[in-house]
């Protein structure tokens, strides 16, 4: 298996036993030709939600377009995990593919037009875009333009022989491809990952204040507390206990009530942060990245109401005025 070649393996359980595995260049073209696809993401208050859209192949990422005020991007701007699906709706005929993936929005101009170039190619001129500002323009609205890279692929043959197929890529970032291991992939599923021995649990998701482990300091304007550790310990380290490597973690995230102070002290400290990036003009989707000095990956996001209100707070106040 190589950067751009996923592991490719025949689920037995659910193949008769004549199939074999479809090579990863035909599922490929099957996505390349699809014209419709299925995108389910998930709300904020943790309810799924489906909606079919078309998508374009190009180079090794499915991507599809969105308004920003859509349910689908408000959904992408606080979890960006999602699957879209494609396929046949007969039981017995057909194949059908499941991406799973994380969106990752493109702003790129250069290559916005591409990807512009390859919507009219495919779904001709009815589907005609301009590029302007980071986003397709069409007429007097605009789309954000979002890039799926796959994590993991499931394919499924139907009709004699019926298979299962599963083609696994090395672990992406926004930053390059970044391989796991699997002790690692098993360590970071146990509740909780210590910080250091002895000391409180970091949390997956938010936590009031973004505070990240064992602060040594108070928060600043920002509302960011970092932490130190001893040398040779990293995110993970507990004594007596199977550890991962440095880097496993991906996906910790911190809430900030500024991020443009956030990202200020991250910058004097040496880290290679992102630039803010904002997805949606609704409080919480802002949102900056980066990888702290052991390769873990980590999303800061603003909620500039949590400088007045505590985030369980503010998040419950939100769901409760989408309604839905």
């Amino acid at each position: 298996m190589t950067d751009k070649q996923p592991q490719t393996r025949l689920d037995a359980r659910y193949s008769d036993e004549t199939a074999t595995a479809v090579p990863w260049p035909e599922a490929e073209k099957l996505l390349a030709e699809a014209e419709l696809f299925w995108i389910s993401t998930v709300r904020p208050d943790g309810r799924p939600h489906v909606t079919p859209l078309p998508a374009v192949w190009s180079q090794g990422a499915l991507h599809f377009c969105t308004g920003p005020e859509e349910r689908k991007a408000r959904n992408l701007a606080a979890n960006p995990h999602l699957v879209l699906t494609t396929g046949t709706n007969l039981w017995d005929k057909g194949y059908d593919l499941v991406v799973e993936g994380e969106a990752v929005r493109i702003t790129d101009e250069a290559r916005l037009h591409e990807l512009a170039a390859g919507w009219e190619a495919k779904y001709g001129s009815f589907w005609h875009f301009d590029v302007a500002d980071g986003s397709f323009r069409h007429g007097a609205g605009h789309a954000f333009v979002y890039s799926v890279a796959p994590s993991t692929v499931f394919g499924f043959g139907k009709g004699e022989p019926f298979s299962q197929t599963r083609w696994r890529f090395p672990r992406r970032t926004r930053n390059g491809l970044h391989a796991r291991s699997d002790p690692a992939a098993r360590e970071r599923h146990r509740p909780g990952p210590r910080l250091l021995p002895g000391q409180g649990r970091l949390p997956r998701r938010h936590r009031p204040g973004g505070h990240a482990g064992h602060a040594h300091r108070p928060a600043d304007a920002s509302g960011l507390r970092l932490f130190d550790r001893p040398r040779g310990q990293h995110l993970g380290h507990d004594e007596g206990r199977d550890r991962p490597e440095p880097g496993a973690y991906q996906g910790l995230q911190l809430c900030v009530a500024d991020i443009k102070a956030a990202h200020a002290e991250l910058v004097e400290r040496g880290l290679d942060v992102s630039e803010p990036v904002q997805y949606a003009p609704d409080d919480g989707a802002t949102f900056m990245y980066f990888k702290d000095p052991d390769g873990n990956g980590w999303s800061i996001q603003e909620y500039r109401q949590r400088a007045t209100k505590p985030l369980h707070q503010l998040l419950t106040e939100q769901v409760n005025e989408r309604g839905q």
